[in-house]
């Protein structure tokens, strides 16, 4: 029978190698998540109805680094009925309509992001 024997004698450098890729690739996503954010972002308002401007300039992107999540909406209170509706007016949704746009450029975005991680850690 053949056997083989591996030994692993410095663990603390593996483990500090892997704590380095695990950061990469939590700074790698963040950065994903600000570039898809930008993007639907730009689509929302762009489809957002405009009367005055206000409801377009009240949109807003933001990401949370801790959750690894990003916002895009508004606190503006009429965006609510775009968005939802009301019983005169039927729902436009440009926030979900913008998602639905940019899915695959949010896929490609994260694609190539990790992808890129992943070769540089490689590399390290």
């Amino acid at each position: 029978m053949v056997s083989v024997e591996i030994e692993i004698h410095d663990i603390k450098a593996i483990q500090r190698k892997l704590n380095k890729i695990g950061e990469m690739l939590r700074n790698t996503i963040v950065g994903a998540l600000r570039k898809s954010a930008k993007a639907v972002k730009k689509d929302a308002k762009k489809l957002t109805p405009v009367r005055t401007g206000k409801t377009r300039r009240s949109i807003r992107s933001s990401v949370m680094r801790k959750d690894l999540a990003a916002y895009i909406g508004s606190d503006y209170f009429v965006m609510r009925f775009i968005e939802g509706g009301t019983k005169q007016m039927s729902p436009r949704k440009p926030l979900e309509k913008a998602v639905r746009a940019k899915q695959d450029h949010i896929r490609d975005v994260f694609s190539k992001a990790i992808r890129d991680a992943v070769i540089k850690a490689g590399k390290s």
